[in-house]
C-alpha cells in the first residue's frame, strides 16, 4: 500500500501502470495505495465485474482489470482503448491479456507471493518516462 501511494503521488497525465500477478499477490490493494496516493483517498474496489473504474476527471484516472478477458473480441466489444488517452493515468491488472492494448512506455509492476509470504515487487521501466517513474521512486526511498 505505502509504495502504491508513493507511485500515485507522482504520476501525471499519459503515464501507464500495469499490475501482474497470481490471484491473492495484492495487486488491487497496491492499485489502492496507488489511487490514494493520486487522489488523497482510497475509493478502489476490484473492477474484475466492471473491467473499468474511472475515478476522477482531471486528469482522469482509469483502473482496468482484465482478468475476465479471454479474447480479443472481448475487448473490441468493451471498447477499453479509450481509456488510454494522453490526458488519462491508466491503472491495469491483468495486462497480459490485452499486450496490443498498452503503450510502449509504461511501468510493468509484478508481483509474487501470497497468503502469509512476503511479497516480491519488480518495477520494469518499459520507456523514457517509466524511468523518470522509477528514478523519482528511487529517491524517495
Amino acid at each position: 500500500m505505502a509504495l502504491g501511494q508513493r507511485l500515485g503521488e507522482i504520476l501525471r497525465p499519459g503515464d501507464v501502470l500495469t499490475f501482474s500477478g497470481d490471484l491473492g499477490t495484492g495487486k488491487t490493494t497496491m492499485i489502492r495505495g496507488v489511487v490514494r496516493g493520486a487522489l488523497g483517498v482510497d475509493p478502489v474496489t476490484s473492477p474484475t465485474f466492471v473491467f473499468w473504474h474511472r475515478y476522477r476527471r482531471e486528469p482522469p484516472l482509469h483502473h482496468l482489470d482484465l482478468y475476465r478477458i479471454e479474447t480479443e473480441r472481448d475487448l473490441d466489444e468493451l471498447g477499453l482503448e479509450e481509456a488510454f488517452a494522453r490526458d488519462a493515468i491508466v491503472l491495469v491488472e491483468w495486462p497480459e491479456r490485452a499486450p496490443h492494448l498498452l503503450p510502449a512506455d509504461r511501468l510493468d509492476v509484478e508481483m509474487a507471493g501470497v497468503g502469509d509470504a512476503p511479497r516480491e515487487i519488480l518495477l520494469r521501466p518499459r520507456g523514457a518516462r517509466s524511468r523518470e517513474l522509477l528514478l523519482a521512486m528511487e529517491s524517495t526511498c
